[in-house]
């Protein structure tokens, strides 16, 4: 009972409150302000709505702190995920570079071996060549003496058709074979140098004998061919 008269009581203040207004009057006029509307205002100007409308800002304060935690959770687990996948980048660069590093000495390696190879085959290139011709300069040198041999157990005739055919092919040959033989021998296989052929063959023999006997003086004396 005394609620009752409580709420009317509260009902009849905001009235009062709201009476120096033509708008209560408008609002009460055209239906808007009913009985259960007055309640509702006394019962806020009473303070019965506070627990429930702080209940609600609570419950939004509440929602929106769930809201930023959870952003925060979600932005400090996307800043480690990109750590870690930053991490994981950084490391496989540097596996590769390690890897690449280690392909490049690798590489050195066999390259520094093949020039220590290619220079050794070089020197045991040469050393055969050198030893190839000291042997063939051997046989040559044998073989010469063969030769010188058994020219000077020809007939000159003999000699001579020897010495004609022998420079037609190595003209060298001849000049070296007449260097070496018997002067005595020699004169007498000239002797049998007749024919105009034959004589230009003499001709560029003695030439060539008589320009060995220049080199051989010079090299004994140091000097050159018409040198002071």
């Amino acid at each position: 009972m005394l609620s009752k008269l409580y709420g009317l009581v509260a009902i009849m203040s905001v009235a009062a409150l709201l009476a120096g207004s033509g708008f209560v009057g408008y609002l009460i006029y055209a239906g808007k302000l009913t009985e259960g509307r007055l309640d509702l205002v006394a019962s806020v100007l009473r303070g019965e709505l506070d627990d429930e409308l702080d209940s609600e800002d609570a419950e939004t304060d509440a929602a929106a702190g769930a809201d930023e935690a959870e952003h925060v959770v979600r932005s400090s687990e996307e800043i480690d995920a990109a750590r870690r996948h930053q991490q994981m980048q950084s490391a496989v660069l540097d596996r590769a570079a390690a890897d690449a590093g280690a392909r490049q000495g690798l590489v050195d390696q066999t390259l520094q071996h093949l020039v220590k190879l290619q220079e050794q085959f070089r020197v045991e290139k040469e050393e055969w060549v050198k030893r190839k011709e000291t042997l063939a300069a051997d046989a040559r040198d044998r073989g010469f003496l063969k030769e010188l041999e058994y020219v000077g157990a020809l007939s000159s005739k003999q000699a001579k058709g020897h010495i004609v055919r022998t420079w037609e092919k190595n003209k060298a040959d001849v000049v070296r074979l007449f260097m070496a033989i018997p002067s005595k021998k020699g004169k007498r296989i000239m002797g049998e140098l007749k024919s105009p052929k034959e004589l230009e063959l003499l001709h560029e023999l003695l030439e060539q004998l008589r320009l060995q006997d220049i080199d051989s003086l010079a090299s004994e004396s140091g000097r050159k061919p018409g040198g002071g």
